[in-house]
């Protein structure tokens, strides 16, 4: 029985730390994805490109172009991007956009690729430019009329021609024979101008507490699954003690065989029964909890 009490709430507890994961969005499958794809050269990724080999791989090198162009502060750019969104719930929906890239490669000892500049969305992760207001503040930048109350961002994403950066995607070959990375199987392209730990608080930023507390519901879940599983095991793998023949009858020590030995008493173990019962209820109302200030509007 308590083997039992401690799987249901281990399932419990897994169970709040999946509705968590699920409410860190689009930023958890790209933190995923640049974590898990494999690294390899940008050589190698070119002859897969040659073979036709789409494998979704990680290149690490230094970002080149040919013609940058350059910001406000004349720093030598290939990627900018400027958004303006408007706060919906926790998240951020936009309103308008403007971008500018030129063709850049990513370059390391051996050689050099192409980034599919264009395909870049969701996947960029850099330190962004932010400023917060009203609509009302930026209304000449709309082409139809929005409520100027409403809470909106100006975003700057931009990428410089002398950062060394990550880039994950299936390298192929473009229109003109050379191998170029880009989006493919159902995944984004991703380029980060971070480091990877870097690149994942990014990601996460705004959740900090809210992944710790992840982490915290899935390790604590996993050791109440383990701890079931020990109990379960325990008395199979340890030897039970059991009474020797003699020439005489023994009398078999304890009390009433309906409870533990301790004398006539209640049935079974009613007090696990039950503290197993108050346990799946707290879980199951901290999950009903958890999910309704997730889903609240902020």
């Amino acid at each position: 029985m308590v083997g039992l009490v401690l799987a249901l709430l281990g399932i419990a507890l897994l169970g709040l730390a999946w509705l968590l994961l699920r409410s860190f969005g689009e930023g958890l499958r790209v933190g995923r994805l640049l974590s898990a794809a494999p690294q390899v050269g940008v050589g190698e990724a070119i002859e897969m490109a040659r073979r036709g080999e789409r494998g979704y791989v990680r290149l690490a090198g230094r970002i080149d172009a040919a013609e940058p162009f350059v910001d406000e502060h004349r720093r030598p750019l290939v990627l900018r991007r400027e958004r303006i969104e408007v706060r919906e719930g926790e998240g951020w929906r936009g309103l308008a956009e403007a971008r500018r890239h030129v063709p850049f490669v990513l370059r390391d000892r051996a050689a050099e690729i192409e980034i599919d500049a264009a395909a870049l969305d969701r996947g960029l992760v850099v330190i962004p430019r932010e400023a917060e207001g009203r609509a009302g503040d930026v209304a000449d930048r709309f082409a139809e009329p929005v409520d100027p109350d409403l809470r909106v961002r100006f975003r700057i994403d931009q990428v410089s021609a002398v950062e060394h950066a990550f880039a994950a995607g299936v390298p192929m070959l473009g229109a003109d024979g050379g191998a170029i990375l880009g989006a493919g199987q159902g995944r984004p392209l991703i380029l980060t101008t971070l480091e990877l730990d870097e690149a994942m608080r990014v990601l996460a930023r705004g959740r900090r507490q809210r992944a710790t507390l992840t982490a915290g519901l899935l390790l604590a879940g996993l050791a109440c699954l383990a701890a079931a599983l020990v109990v379960v095991l325990l008395p199979v793998i340890l030897p039970t003690a059991a009474l020797g023949a003699t020439p005489s009858p023994t009398v078999v020590p304890g009390g009433d065989t309906r409870s533990s030995g301790e004398g006539p008493g209640l049935v079974g173990q009613p007090l696990v029964v039950a503290l197993g019962v108050v346990l799946l209820g707290i879980a199951s109302a901290g999950v009903a909890v958890l999910y309704a200030r997730l889903g609240r509007p902020r």
